[in-house]
């Protein structure tokens, strides 16, 4: 009889945890019904939100493809990355044909609202030595297109790592805070607040851009990601050559037997490459032609914090005020 009883108590402590756990586990489904799931695709992405949503109730951030130290051009979604989407009501894109695989997310999540931070932002041209304008309005299928047309490396016909020049980043900005407002009414007045905060901070940026532009640098350079074209176009630099360097890249000798030879034909004395990837290949062409090769961040990863842009192209332009104004 006394097991009997021990039995039954037993029994009841486990049904009472059980609901316990199961209206705990309900409670917390009900709260995140109530929140906003707002997903980036990368880190740029992410640090504007970050900003735009600051103190922003009910909001919950998270980033795609984490702090990854690289491009999107070629990325493929994880398992990981679904499960994030599959919760999501907004997916925050830089635009530009840089995310290769919006195409697949929008099949499997045709209700995730999409902003693209890009589509009102003039793009450069992604030709290899010359950058143009443009001012044309693309949309999200455009990008698709434009990918899915190119071989090999997915970077599109657009140049897409906009978030390099601040003032093309801060209509970025602009775009993201005007979608959340439409979004999140209950909340518009504290996004307006935050991207006014926001974009004070990179209209300094623009400022001391615009100051060493006076400077009349005008130098032939070549660099070594494409993302620094728009930093070159900002400043009036003239891109000689394009190297787009990645994990992958290696280049034979007739290559590099080029690149020299287009070094020397236009005088060019200055290389731009990314602090991401080895030194080696940039400083090896260097080398032969007696040039200075200046290191700079892409800025496609880094700390997780309000600041990281603002702090990363800070010393951005710290570093080529030192190096090109010599």
């Amino acid at each position: 009889m006394k097991k009997r009883l021990i039995l039954l108590g037993i029994m009841f402590f486990v049904t009472g945890i059980s609901v316990l756990i199961t209206r705990q586990m309900e409670g917390t489904s009900m709260q995140n019904k109530d929140s906003i799931q707002v997903v980036t695709s990368f880190y740029p992405m992410y640090i504007a939100a970050l900003n735009l949503t600051d103190n922003v109730e009910q909001i919950e951030l998270s980033n795609l493809t984490e702090n990854k130290g690289g491009c999107l051009h070629d990325y493929q979604l994880t398992t990981k990355d679904m499960k994030k989407l599959e919760y999501a009501d907004v997916l925050i894109l830089n635009g530009g044909g840089m995310e290769s695989f919006i195409d697949s997310v929008l099949e499997a999540y045709p209700d995730i609202k999409i902003i693209n931070a890009s589509e009102e932002v003039d793009l450069l041209e992604n030709e290899e030595g010359h950058e143009h304008e443009h001012e044309e309005v693309h949309s999200i299928e455009e990008d698709i297109h434009s990918e899915e047309e190119h071989e090999g490396h997915n970077h599109g016909a657009w140049n897409g790592h906009v978030w390099m020049d601040p003032v093309r980043y801060e209509k970025q900005i602009q775009k993201i805070s005007k979608e959340l407002q439409k979004i999140d009414k209950a909340h518009a007045k504290q996004y307006v607040e935050n991207e006014k905060k926001y974009r004070t901070k990179i209209q300094k940026l623009e400022k001391e851009l615009t100051t060493l532009e006076q400077k009349k640098l005008n130098e032939n350079i070549i660099i070594f990601h494409d993302a620094f074209a728009y930093l070159a176009n900002r400043l009036g630099m003239n891109i000689v050559h394009q190297i787009d360097m990645d994990n992958d890249t290696s280049f034979s000798a007739g290559e590099v037997a080029e690149i020299i030879d287009e070094m020397r034909e236009n005088k060019v004395s200055i290389l731009l490459a990314e602090k991401q990837f080895s030194m080696a290949i940039p400083e090896s062409i260097a080398k032969e032609n007696k040039a200075k090769v200046v290191v700079i961040d892409s800025l496609v990863s880094g700390a997780m914090d309000k600041d990281a842009y603002i702090d990363g192209m800070e010393e951005n332009i710290r570093i080529m005020k030192q190096e090109l104004t010599k």
